[in-house]
């Protein structure tokens, strides 16, 4: 029998992390531990509602990719579900998901068909893929549930709000003890990792009968842009800080594990991209410009991670 932990990182979202766990604690398949890894206030009666969960209280908000990190370092099972706090499980979701590892021994990351909370006959995600354009692609997002992916497969890799990964992958990716790169601290610390984790020969897969929803943006989406057209972007609705992060781990991440050739090949897709992100930079958010290019050390730091990463 599999053993399995779960890792749910929450940050000022009570009503949304007790759904969460409701949905866990009732799965067909067990679950060895569930770890909240809390990054805002104190949840005071999380541990009577749920006796069996560790919780750990972080003094500060150590954001997504750490808070991972800290769950997946207390966790001690073979296989680890990592979960937004925003995400409710189908009862069978872990049982159909771990299934996955057996297709291949060298699947380390399983997806299952994740759907809007909001709106259970829409996409959220079906599979994480590298665009052409460098952008993390949860694929089929925002379509009808109408079963064009209702046909299991490789994926190149899993959404950081609900990933089942196995242990001997994470460790043997590990980058200065990090699993997910903490300086990332949220955004592209999921594609990162499926990048990292398909250099090393390790593959995703996905299941379509393993069933979780997920409430995109529930806690990042606080600053609705006045012009309506651009409400449709989550980028656009994010405060200044996770901006800036989401551009820098852009450059983070293409820095650590392009291939030169690849890059080329891709350019045309990959300057195209950047020069629509910095016409919005230009015209409704100049001040970022200055948080991306104020502090370059991030160039360096990639660098050296990608000789590890590299191997030379």
């Amino acid at each position: 029998m599999k053993k399995v932990d779960c890792v749910v990182v929450t940050y000022r979202n009570e009503s949304g992390l007790f759904q969460c766990l409701d949905s866990l604690v009732v799965q067909t398949a067990s679950i060895e531990e569930i770890i909240v890894v809390n990054n805002g206030k104190v949840i005071k009666d999380i541990n009577s509602r749920y006796p069996s969960v560790s919780v750990v209280n972080n003094e500060k908000n150590l954001f997504y990719a750490s808070g991972l990190n800290q769950g997946i370092k207390m966790s001690k099972s073979e296989f680890i579900l990592c979960l937004n706090d925003d995400v409710v499980l189908e009862r069978n979701f872990l049982e159909e998901a771990l299934r996955g590892f057996d297709k291949d021994e060298r699947i380390g990351m399983v997806s299952g068909k994740v759907l809007s909370l909001s709106n259970k006959r829409i996409i959220d995600s079906t599979g994480l893929f590298l665009g052409r354009n460098r952008k993390p692609l949860d694929r089929g997002y925002l379509c009808l549930d109408d079963g064009r992916y209702d046909n299991e497969g490789f994926v190149f890799g899993v959404s950081g709000a609900v990933g089942l990964y196995k242990r001997e992958m994470l460790e043997d990716i590990a980058c200065e003890g990090d699993y997910f790169d903490s300086t990332y601290k949220m955004f592209y610390e999921d594609i990162d990792l499926c990048w990292r984790a398909q250099r090393k020969g390790w593959k995703g897969y996905y299941l379509p009968k393993a069933i979780a929803y997920h409430q995109r943006g529930k806690t990042t989406k606080v600053n609705p842009p006045t012009l309506l057209f651009l409400r449709k972007y989550i980028f656009s609705w994010l405060d200044k800080d996770l901006q800036t992060f989401f551009i820098i781990n852009r450059y983070r991440t293409i820095l650590k594990n392009d291939y030169l050739m690849n890059f080329l090949r891709d350019f045309l897709h990959i300057i195209g991209y950047e020069l629509c992100l910095w016409f919005y930079l230009l015209v409704f958010r100049r001040f970022l410009i200055y948080n991306v290019i104020s502090d370059l050390s991030f160039i360096a730091d990639s660098l050296k991670k990608r000789k590890m990463i590299l191997g030379h």
